[in-house]
């Protein structure tokens, strides 16, 4: 999942520049894709960015637990800062109760994910 982001060089750039889409401060690379760039009028940036962290709960409720939406909530919350997501990265890499977590979450095969 990812937020839509305009290269420069790319055509959909061009056309965000134009229409005067893209912020006066300029694009923001180190976050691409975790940060809403664009503030349009019918869909701003909060909006942006809450969909992108409820996109979890509202695709997946019924399917997987609510523990396992709730935790790629939180990372969806924390993607964008990059001292949070490194401080997650650290903690998801060393912790055993994260390792315990994720082992008891753990999509087994691709039946896991999604049963029809």
């Amino acid at each position: 999942l990812s937020i839509f982001y305009p290269y420069i060089g790319t055509d959909l750039y061009e056309t965000t520049r134009a229409q005067g889409l893209i912020p006066a401060s300029g694009l923001e690379p180190s976050r691409e894709r975790r940060r809403a760039i664009l503030d349009l009028p019918d869909f701003p940036r909060w909006r942006v960015r809450f969909e992108y962290i409820f996109f979890w709960y509202r695709a997946y409720k019924g399917i997987w637990s609510l523990p396992m939406i709730v935790a790629y909530m939180a990372r969806a919350f924390i993607a964008p800062h990059a001292r949070l997501d490194a401080a997650y990265r650290y903690v998801r890499n060393h912790s055993a109760l994260l390792a315990r977590f994720r082992k008891k979450y753990a999509f087994r095969d691709a039946s896991d994910i999604v049963r029809l």
